[in-house]
């Protein structure tokens, strides 16, 4: 029952922006009869009234497994460089080397709007938990706040960095934002806080990687901060004191582009 009711769920979400759309109970059934030969969708519209598979075409050519992408967003003009789903799942967000950051349906595929204002590649994006706030950081050295739904700056863009912002990321409770930043031939490599809602600094800057900071994660409590860098470091920063702290992890001889803490931090 499991397996059936999965593939039922696969077939409804792949073919969801064709479902909502009037169609008759022909093409819907045209559409089972499009799945792979013996999927639960093929087996019901084969064994549907005759009078319905009549206006039904079989094809023969049609492919026998099912295709893993369900969705593609063809919105941009330069390379993508992040993504980021919207906590509700109805939305993703994309960033981009067009200098622009797109909001598109998940359903659909269709473009919701354009947050245009920066000037540079956009690097890393990030919404807020509660899905109100889209955050976005570019080379441009600024991180921009938006509203993903309306599509316009909350508020000024947050300015302070000397070099790129390559990672941002939103706290547990979504009232604070980390960008990491550094590009060869800047010395900004440097960890910045932000207060989501105010834009205002908080605290001192996190200084210690000796190269650019590449990769940022709260942990869960939000009062620890690991960053990684092209020192092939990764530091842990405590958010009270804004120091590192204890040692550094030095396992890695390349740059760190993730970091990652497990739930239970």
């Amino acid at each position: 029952a499991t397996a059936r009711l999965g593939q039922v769920k696969s077939f409804i979400g792949r073919r969801l922006d064709r479902l909502m759309r009037p169609v008759t109970t022909s093409a819907a059934f045209q559409l089972a009869m499009q799945e792979p030969d013996g999927s639960l969708a093929q087996r019901s519209a084969q064994n549907a009234d005759p009078l319905l598979r009549k206006f039904v075409i079989r094809w023969m050519n049609k492919p026998q497994k099912l295709e893993p992408c369900i969705l593609t967003i063809k919105e941009h003009e330069g390379r993508v460089n992040a993504v980021a789903w919207s906590p509700d799942g109805g939305h993703i967000a994309s960033a981009s080397d067009d200098n622009t950051v797109k909001v598109c349906s998940t359903s659909t595929g269709e473009e919701v709007c354009s947050l245009d204002g920066h000037s540079d590649p956009v690097t890393s994006i990030a919404f807020s938990p509660d899905g109100r706030i889209l955050a976005s950081g570019s080379w441009d050295k600024s991180i921009r706040v938006w509203d993903p739904h309306g599509g316009k700056e909350r508020r000024r863009p947050l300015l302070g960095h000397g070099a790129a912002i390559n990672f941002i990321a939103f706290n547990s409770g979504g009232e604070i934002i980390a960008s990491a930043a550094g590009s060869p031939g800047y010395s900004d490599n440097t960890i910045r806080l932000w207060h989501a809602h105010t834009g205002e600094l908080i605290g001192r800057p996190l200084v210690g990687h000796q190269g650019t900071v590449t990769c940022l994660a709260f942990h869960p409590s939000g009062m620890r901060l690991a960053s990684g860098g092209s020192d092939c470091l990764v530091r842990v920063w405590n958010l009270e004191t804004f120091k590192e702290e204890g040692g550094f992890l030095t396992e890695h001889t390349k740059t760190i582009n993730s970091v990652a803490w497990e739930p239970e931090g």
